[in-house]
């Protein structure tokens, strides 16, 4: 795959995410589709992408927290080899993920002085 598809296929991807997200927070907040606003937003944000970085090699970061909660909340015990290649992950890092996570949410809460 070129780069050229693959950028076409990330646009194609960031509208419709775009879409996606605003429908759900329509429904959520009990709103009809406004006349293809959803449809709409995807297509400008992802021309807006195109037209501002379009050519250009941009390294979007991850939120290495949040997908360190999913992979937790998403750990069952047994399922270690399939978190490790539905995020990418060798094993060992899942392992570690867990077991940092699994710390991280029973540090116990400390208690502020009442005078």
């Amino acid at each position: 795959m070129s780069s050229s598809e693959r950028g076409s296929e990330l646009l194609k991807d960031v509208q419709a995410t775009v879409q996606a997200s605003v429908e759900r927070e329509l429904n959520a907040r009990g709103v009809q589709s406004l006349n293809g606003l959803p449809e709409n937003l995807g297509r400008v944000v992802s021309s807006r992408l195109a037209e501002e970085w379009g050519g250009q090699l941009v390294y979007i970061p991850m939120n290495i927290g949040r997908r360190n909660a999913r992979i937790y909340e998403a750990f069952t015990g047994d399922n270690v080899h399939e978190l490790a290649k539905k995020f990418r992950l060798s094993v060992q890092r899942v392992y570690k993920i867990i077991a940092d996570e699994r710390a991280r949410r029973k540090m116990p809460q400390l208690n502020l002085p009442l005078d």
